[in-house]
């Protein structure tokens, strides 16, 4: 979220609601000091480690959740993510429309080394890998 809220010329506060159908933050043009201030936007968050490629999706929860809040506020939501040594961000809603291409999908699995939960195989949005934008 710093990456991206540099290119935004703004602010971020990382969501402290860690449940699992809950966004991860969110943009504004408060200053470092006071958070408070104008909304710029909405946030949804995927890192991805060792030599692993991103995974352009999102459950069908998290992706109705942030085009609500899009749709309501009529503010951008972002999916971004990291890849080792980078991260892009997909424009999943502008404020006013759609904006990323996506189909929907039964997938998904379970991390190595982690107990599959028995939602891991889920219907998804998978969005397609040519809305990607990349950051520096």
């Amino acid at each position: 979220m710093a990456a991206m809220s540099k290119i935004l010329g703004c602010q971020y506060k990382q969501s402290p609601n860690l449940k699992k159908y809950r966004l991860d933050g969110w943009f504004h043009n408060g200053s470092d000091s006071d958070s408070r201030g104008d909304m710029v936007g909405w946030a949804e968050c995927k890192w991805y480690g060792d030599g692993k490629k991103a995974f352009c999706a999102l459950n069908v929860p998290k992706y109705m959740e942030i085009l609500h809040l899009s749709q309501t506020t009529m503010l951008p939501s972002y999916f971004i993510f990291r890849e080792e040594g980078r991260f892009g961000y997909i424009i999943v809603h502008d404020g006013v429309m759609h904006r990323a291409k996506f189909k929907v999908c039964q997938t998904g699995g379970t991390a190595k080394g982690r107990t599959p939960n028995p939602d891991d195989i889920e219907p998804l949005i998978m969005f397609d890998k040519s809305e990607i934008i990349w950051g520096k």
